[in-house]
């Protein structure tokens, strides 16, 4: 009888990835609707901003994790080297220097 191979933690890890990706991904959504939200329903012009801020970096954040999905995809893990960060290149470019003032 074949023995049945028992994954290592980091593939037990790696298998994880697109689950706890789409799960970062769902929990943006909302910072993202009620922050678009209270921009439109605010008079405030300096709540407004705040509110664009926050949804911005929520929209960024939400673009980084795409990217993160569709690398992880293109180069399936039994490809990978040992570390997925052995990569050179960034997976999230940095965006404009948005401030927080």
């Amino acid at each position: 009888m074949a023995q049945e191979e028992v994954p290592s933690e980091e593939e037990d890890w790696v298998q994880k990835i697109p689950t706890v990706l789409h799960t970062l991904s769902n929990k943006l959504l909302p910072i993202m609707a009620f922050s678009d939200l209270g921009s439109r329903r605010c008079d405030d012009p300096q709540l407004r901003d705040y509110f664009d801020k926050i949804r911005q970096a929520a929209a960024d954040s939400r673009e980084c994790i795409v990217q993160l999905r569709r690398e992880f995809h293109q180069n399936k893990p039994e490809s990978q080297p040992k570390s997925m960060m052995d990569s050179s290149k960034p997976i999230c470019p940095s965006s404009d220097d948005r401030s927080v003032s």
